[in-house]
């Protein structure tokens, strides 16, 4: 009783943790919803089996034939008069890795009936790396939790072949990144790390206006978000100069310089980035930018300190030798 507890409060964590990254809403179609693809009945093979699915996609901004989302439509049948289920939907790549997507709510399957088909709509992870995905869906008993059904693109072949990606390989790029400066200043105790960095960008725009910020990293950790600039087409005239303070919270050391170039459009929640890699750059914080004092101190006399010392000698030899 207690590993079956372990099991189901590990299981409903990764389903959490799946549905932070792939957005998944379930929803009940109306009986008018009629557009099917029947798939052939599995009924001999369990107590549920998918009787017809139909798949459709709407986000493809570069038309490449790969979605970032999904809507999936399930008509399943049961060899009961009415049955309490729920599902799991797991995307599995091309490494036979699989994702838990979504865990369902419980709902009533009747039979065979047309009026119980449930709707999946999903919004895959933006870091989806472009591929071909299979699915496979897992049907619970909602009453015991027991497994009624596993059924996976060997079992139904609608379930294979999904070409999807994330956001982040689903889009033109309309902005690009030219050229690059850097240049490094105040070294203080001249060890050769410095406080201050200066960059200057040359972003290039396939558009006559856009705005875009800069967010910079050290080795991947943030140093500075710029606010929003404007770039104009392939123009000289819009160079970014950022003077950069190095904060006391970075050590002195040799750090990865990169930036990520992010568009800003208060209008639409579709955001591109890229992220390009700039230049090593050794730097310190002024906390360990200090001169280094050095207190020299001199003891004065040398020889003629030396025959002092002889002279009292001999002369306290020669009165011992004459007592």
């Amino acid at each position: 009783m207690r590993s079956f507890i372990i099991s189901l409060l590990l299981l409903l964590l990764v389903g959490f943790t799946a549905q932070a990254a792939n957005s998944v809403k379930q929803k009940q179609v109306p009986p008018a919803a009629q557009n099917t693809i029947k798939t052939k009945k599995a009924g001999s093979h369990g107590v549920v089996w998918i009787d017809s699915m139909v798949q459709s996609a709407n986000v493809d901004e570069d038309n490449d034939g790969f979605t970032q989302d999904s809507s999936l439509t399930f008509d399943l049948d049961t060899t009961y008069s009415s049955l309490a289920i729920y599902v799991q939907l797991l995307l599995i790549d091309e490494n036979n890795h699989s994702t838990l997507l979504t865990t369902s709510n419980d709902f009533i399957l009747n039979s065979d009936s047309l009026n119980d088909k449930q709707r999946f709509d999903i919004d895959f992870d933006t870091q989806l790396v472009s591929g071909y995905y299979n699915l496979a869906v897992n049907v619970f008993d909602a009453q015991n939790d027991q497994l009624l059904a596993n059924i996976d693109y060997y079992v139904n072949d609608s379930l294979s072949n999904l070409k999807l990606e994330g956001h982040q390989y689903d889009h033109h790029d309309t902005f690009s990144l030219y050229s690059h400066h850097e240049s490094l200043s105040i070294d203080n105790d001249h060890d050769g790390y410095f406080q201050h960095l200066t960059v200057t960008l040359d972003v290039d725009s396939t558009f006559y206006n856009q705005q875009i910020d800069a967010r910079f990293m050290l080795d991947g950790r943030q140093l500075f978000q710029s606010r929003a600039f404007t770039i104009n087409g392939s123009s000289t005239d819009d160079l970014q100069t950022f003077d950069l303070v190095i904060p006391s919270q970075f050590a002195t050391g040799t750090y990865q310089l990169s930036v990520l170039l992010t568009q800003t459009n208060p209008n639409s929640s579709i955001i591109h980035e890229m992220s390009h890699e700039l230049s090593l750059v050794a730097v310190e914080s002024s906390y360990n930018d200090q001169d280094i004092h050095t207190d020299v101190i001199v003891h004065e006399g040398g020889s003629f300190h030396i025959f002092t010392l002889v002279g009292l000698a001999l002369i306290f030899i020669r009165r011992a030798l004459t007592r």
